[in-house]
């Protein structure tokens, strides 16, 4: 009698998945596409602190397509707390390095984390946080503008809870290659939060963590040229699977 085989695929199938999705626990991941070639692997973490207006307001986006300019915060406001002008956004930590070193990039997975770092006696006001989709994020008023916008996804809370929030790839276009200085398109869903009702006597800040994990093509004839590793294998099946999980799963998590 032949022993019947360990069930062991779908567990690494699973695993496999979840190191794809979870921009937190996916150092090193690669896409497993046809578009594969010798890469480089960098997992980047940047922090920015948003502080409310004197009003009680505040608002930035995070747009995870882009590593050239991929925060925006601190934007123009009107006296209901809604965005008259996105401004420029701030750049990955280590841009000019990876602008000067590479010739293109890809967005494996990419997360932002809010946590609010005030004291518990001036904690009062409401996140709202709103996932979206953007041809022009970077446009100077370009929606959603306002918590009370319509968007694809909502997400509300006190503004002393955190939150995690996970990107979502929105085309065939997001696991291509493109250049560092790329201008953010609607490859990958993002997300705008606003701050409203916070306290204006003792005024409380929190902190943004943004992670994105990159496979990056190393300029030819160049030292990072020698420090690359193999392609991942194309595996279509992997990539149904994530995406598959990616429409089903939520986006926000405490």
């Amino acid at each position: 009698m032949v022993a019947p085989r360990p069930r062991r695929q779908p567990q690494a199938m699973s695993q496999a998945v979840i190191r794809l999705l979870d921009p937190w626990g996916g150092k090193g991941a690669k896409w497993p596409d046809i578009n594969a070639a010798p890469s480089s692997t960098l997992q980047i973490f940047s922090r920015k602190i948003v502080t409310p207006n004197a009003s009680g307001y505040a608002a930035f986006r995070f747009v995870p397509g882009s590593i050239a300019a991929q925060l925006l915060v601190s934007p123009t406001l009107d006296a209901t707390g809604a965005v008259t002008n996105w401004q420029t956004g701030t750049a990955i930590a280590g841009y000019t390095n990876v602008n000067t070193n590479y010739a293109s990039y890809r967005v494996v997975s990419a997360g932002l984390q809010f946590t609010y770092i005030g004291n518990n006696f001036n904690n009062s006001g409401l996140v709202y946080a709103l996932e979206s989709a953007s041809e022009s994020p970077l446009g100077a008023a370009t929606v959603p503008n306002s918590k009370d916008d319509l968007v694809m996804i909502r997400h509300e809370q006190r503004y002393d809870k955190g939150f995690r929030w996970v990107a979502r790839r929105l085309s065939i276009e997001a696991e291509h290659y493109n250049p560092p200085n790329f201008t953010p398109t609607d490859e990958w869903t993002m997300l705008t939060v606003f701050l409203s009702g916070c306290d204006t006597s003792a005024v409380q800040s929190a902190e943004i963590q943004t992670v994105v994990n990159l496979e990056l093509i190393p300029m030819s004839n160049t030292i990072t040229s020698q420090t690359t590793t193999p392609a991942a294998n194309d595996n279509g099946l992997l990539r149904s699977a994530v995406h598959n999980a990616s429409a089903k799963m939520p986006t926000f998590f405490r």
